[in-house]
């Protein structure tokens, strides 16, 4: 019987491929850009770079930047199959800050005082980097710690710095800094300059001394928010992210730890209310906030970082109301920063 013969290939329709390469990793996608002259160019595509980042946001990791004689960053995954991954930055990060990780863009702040102060965003899925010219005046002194965000109205990222009565903005889509007056923050006061901005939902958030301050990614204004009532302002209340929006985890008990999870509502973020809904609480956990301290949302459950005795993430299941720690301990006891990371294809170039 003769042999059949075999087909040289198999036609996969267009539809199904751009599928299956929206859901690859950004390694796996460059390692794919040699098959044809076209794939490098749908890769490149805004359509398809939505679509890679709609899959990708579904799937975040934590970075973790380690505070040390020599700062090191270290990429965390959900399924801890293999050790953490050290991330290699192209510059040494001794005397940088993370200021922000948006749609696998993550914001850089170079801080060392010798030299002045330079910014820039790297996209580390892409090995892509790009320092930020400073602004043409010097920067002197921030009364808020800068912000990194995403605006999908203005389809835009921007880096957020207030001194004094100015507000200067990049844009990267614009490749240029702005400066204004500010306005709608003549009542506050800011001592608190060191908290780090959460971006969510268009708008970036600082906590602040009986109040939020946002800023609104498009509009490029600034507001007041004002705190759900009966909640402080301690160092045990953390800005965080539950589904896109912004969140507060505040811990109404230190022994044992009780946490209030607030959620505001879409309104709120453009400071015309102030809507807060407490949607659940999470304790009494046995223990002190260095042992639990709530940090962030991840996948569905509720990160604590412990601060004693050994460092170390645990995750809260709210379906089981049960911990689970994750395998990896940093090499150091002291956190400088912990984001949550995603992959992308976002490219540098506006």
């Amino acid at each position: 019987m003769a042999a059949k013969s075999c087909p040289d290939s198999v036609y996969v329709p267009e539809d199904i491929t751009r599928d299956i390469f929206s859901r690859l990793p950004v390694k796996s996608l460059t390692r794919f850009q040699s098959l044809s002259k076209d794939i490098p160019k749908l890769f490149k595509t805004p359509t398809f770079i939505s679509e890679h980042l709609h899959h990708s946001r579904s799937n975040p990791s934590l970075l973790c930047m380690v505070l040390s004689l020599q700062r090191n960053m270290y990429l965390i995954k959900r399924e801890m199959k293999e050790e953490p991954e050290q991330v290699n930055c192209p510059i040494n990060l001794l005397h940088v800050c993370v200021v922000g990780s948006c749609n696998g863009l993550i914001c850089l702040h170079h801080v060392k005082l010798s030299s002045p102060q330079v910014f820039s965003i790297w996209n580390p899925a892409k090995k892509e980097f790009r320092q930020i010219e400073p602004p043409k005046n010097k920067i002197h002194d921030f009364i808020l710690s800068p912000g990194f965000g995403f605006s999908a109205t203005a389809n835009d990222y921007k880096i957020v710095i207030l001194e004094n009565k100015v507000q200067r903005v990049y844009s990267l889509s614009r490749g240029t800094w702005r400066e204004t007056k500010v306005q709608n923050l003549d009542d506050i006061h800011f001592p608190s300059r060191f908290y780090q901005a959460v971006s969510a939902d268009g708008a970036l958030f600082w906590k602040n001394i009986g109040c939020l301050i946002s800023f609104d990614i498009d509009k490029e204004v600034f507001s007041k928010i004002e705190l759900p009532p009966g909640v402080d302002d301690t160092y045990c209340l953390r800005l965080a992210v539950y589904k896109d929006s912004i969140a507060m985890l505040h811990c109404t008990s230190d022994d044992p730890v009780v946490v209030d999870v607030w959620v505001m509502d879409e309104k709120s973020a453009t400071g015309k209310c102030s809507n807060w809904v407490k949607l659940f609480t999470v304790g009494p956990i046995p223990g002190s906030t260095l042992e639990y301290y709530p940090f962030n949302f991840w996948r569905g459950e509720l990160l604590f970082v412990k601060l004693i005795e050994g460092a170390r993430v645990s995750l809260y299941n709210f379906n089981s109301n049960k911990f689970k720690n994750l395998p990896f301990i940093p090499p150091c006891n002291i956190f400088r920063r912990w984001f949550l990371y995603v992959e992308s294809l976002v490219p540098l170039d506006g």
